[in-house]
């Protein structure tokens, strides 16, 4: 029995969808007994639809980059809260600068803070269910996540990635997400191990925000996965049912071993 925890964007849901083939690889590796779920910087309100259309079977999700873990009946397994300080010290760092677009979420809703008022953007925000909740009725500050071009996103990467208030982590070039101190995806996983008594995690995902849960985990890369999460990961995968294959003999490799 093991855990298999993916990424959401661009790791399960490639090329804008998420396909049939991958579906039933993971409905397999679930019936043979295992654990499936998703590892995402989304929130759930910014991924339930994914989960209905699609037909996503899963027995978790670790939301906001581990800062919110769910069972399959939506029943909170952790959660975890940017103390007040570190949160207005988020804010006023987003007053000063031109960014994109500035969301905060609770773990399950999200809204927009801020965000340039231009076409794009405000379809953007739209488009992304991002302003259906108010700020002021979120359960508490979770997760904020900016995005905009490369010299504003690092100069707010550089502000934040030593604070002891924080999880500072870098998305793609254009995304920061913060999250409460400790909180990532690695640890999330951790937690999820220990809950469930698995000894092996099998994580897969493409980007800089996965790197960690890939060097703490046994990490396997996406095919379209940044040269830097290829480089971590054991194997990298064209799709889920190359995924299980690779892990399937890497579990008989290590019977024979023993």
């Amino acid at each position: 029995m093991y855990i298999l925890a993916s990424d959401f964007d661009e790791t399960l849901k490639r090329g804008g969808t998420v396909s049939r083939e991958d579906i039933r690889t993971i409905q397999k590796v679930r019936e043979e007994g295992n654990i499936f779920g998703i590892v995402t910087a989304r929130s759930y309100d910014m991924l339930k639809a994914a989960l209905w259309f699609y037909r996503i079977p899963y027995d978790f999700l670790i939301l906001i980059n581990g800062g919110m873990i769910l069972d399959k009946d939506k029943n909170v397994l952790f959660e975890s809260y940017i103390e007040d300080a570190g949160a207005f010290q988020i804010l006023q760092e987003v007053k000063k600068r031109e960014v994109n677009i500035a969301g905060v979420s609770d773990g399950i809703h999200f809204s927009i803070v801020k965000h340039k008022n231009d076409f794009a953007n405000s379809m953007k925000a739209l488009g992304l269910n991002l302003i259906a909740t108010p700020v002021n009725r979120l359960k508490g500050f979770a997760s904020f996540f900016f995005e905009s071009e490369r010299e504003v996103t690092e100069e707010l990467y550089e502000v934040f990635k030593d604070k002891s208030s924080v999880s500072c982590v870098r998305n793609v070039d254009s995304i920061v997400d913060l999250s409460a101190y400790g909180v990532d995806k690695a640890h999330a996983l951790t937690f999820l191990k220990e809950n469930y008594g698995i000894e092996k995690v099998y994580v897969i995902g493409d980007s800089r925000n996965d790197l960690q849960m890939i060097e703490t985990h046994i990490g396997i890369a996406i095919e379209n996965a940044e040269a830097e999460v290829k480089e971590k990961a054991r194997v990298t995968v064209r799709n889920f049912a190359e995924c299980k294959r690779w892990i399937d003999f890497e579990r008989k490799q290590t019977d024979l071993e023993k």
